[in-house]
């Protein structure tokens, strides 16, 4: 099975911008992905939102394939927005995208979730993924690549000229 990885718009912040704390793991990610050959996804979603300070030409698009959001993935963000407001874990404005990129995460069987944004990570995808119908690996850019899939570290070195 192709693996996939969805790639959340702070984790192409953090990839993009240097002064972002956690700017070199970001390009350990992205050198472990292209390297393992982990398609990575990035939704329309996420270029509306990375759009908005950064222009998308900027990234390596060669690299990654695009996911249109279609009616399919509005169903299942209203599922997950329901599931979420049952709790009230977090209320954020930008919630509701952050539900449509899951559900789209979710309807693509992605592998794998990356964020930079750890809440998200803690108070809404660990308490509720096992409602959803399709399991997802939250990688948190600040743990490190290392911590996720074991072997030799990268060396923050081999990235600069990716």
């Amino acid at each position: 099975m192709i693996k996939k990885v969805l790639l959340d718009t702070s984790f192409l912040i953090t990839l993009s911008d240097e002064s972002r704390e956690n700017h070199k793991l970001a390009k350990e990610f992205y050198k472990y992905f292209l390297d393992e050959k982990i398609s990575m996804i990035i939704s329309s979603i996420v270029v509306s939102e990375f759009s908005i300070k950064e222009p998308i030409s900027d990234l390596p698009l060669q690299n990654f394939q695009f996911l249109p959001f279609n009616i399919n993935d509005a169903i299942k963000s209203a599922e997950i927005y329901d599931i979420h407001y049952q709790d009230r874990a977090l209320q954020r404005d930008c919630l509701k995208d952050d539900f449509k990129i899951l559900a789209q995460c979710i309807n693509s069987k992605a592998s794998y979730f990356i964020t930079d944004d750890e809440e998200l990570i803690d108070k809404i995808i660990v308490p509720n993924k096992s409602k959803w119908s399709h399991n997802i690996t939250a990688l948190k850019i600040s743990s490190g690549v290392f911590s996720y899939f074991g072997g030799k570290q990268l060396s923050i070195e081999d990235n600069e000229n990716e």
